[in-house]
């Protein structure tokens, strides 16, 4: 069997430092937040923002706690434009499409996710492009083209009527 030894990125090999958030560090930015979801208030089509997330930014953790919510079936995860006003504006691809299931796409939470069986959040991330900055992530050729921050958002499209808490830990880095 044959063996490399080899620098895993392009640019160290060529003699560059490399892309600060890819291989030497970056600055580690955390976010954490409990949300106590409040029943049928809370119903299909909430979208709960979780932090602001800037487009030169590598998104390294997404982790969902969650009581068992009776008919919490199909939530997901994803970048929204913020509005003037507040609200998410579903249009953070290129091209104007929606983001919205870009990190987790309609996973069912209903049973709940006690601390140490979290839901992974970008488990609709492909293992190629887990390193690959928001901008990217979203589809666009530069991140002046991605027009700044996004707001990380959970989609509730099938959230049922139970009230308890949502847990939701993160982590990334700025480059």
């Amino acid at each position: 069997m044959a063996s490399i030894s080899a620098w895993a990125d392009a640019n160290l090999a060529g003699g560059k430092r490399g892309q600060s958030s890819k291989v030497s560090g970056g600055q580690v930015r955390n976010f954490a937040l409990t949300y106590a979801k409040l029943g049928a208030a809370d119903g299909d089509g909430t979208i709960l923002g979780i932090a602001e997330i800037p487009a030169n930014a590598v998104l390294t953790s997404l982790l969902i706690n969650n009581a068992a919510l009776a008919g919490f079936t199909s939530i997901s995860a994803g970048y929204y434009k913020k509005a003037n006003d507040g609200t998410f504006l579903d249009t953070a691809l290129s091209g104007g499409t929606s983001g919205k299931a870009v990190l987790m796409s309609a996973v069912d939470l209903n049973a709940g996710k006690a601390n140490g069986s979290e839901q992974n959040g970008l488990v609709a991330v492909a293992i190629g492009d887990l390193s690959k900055k928001v901008w990217e992530l979203l589809g666009y050729a530069t991140p002046e083209a991605s027009d700044g921050d996004y707001a990380l958002c959970l989609t509730f499209t099938t959230a049922g009527t139970a009230a308890g808490n949502i847990v939701v830990r993160g982590s990334y880095i700025l480059g």
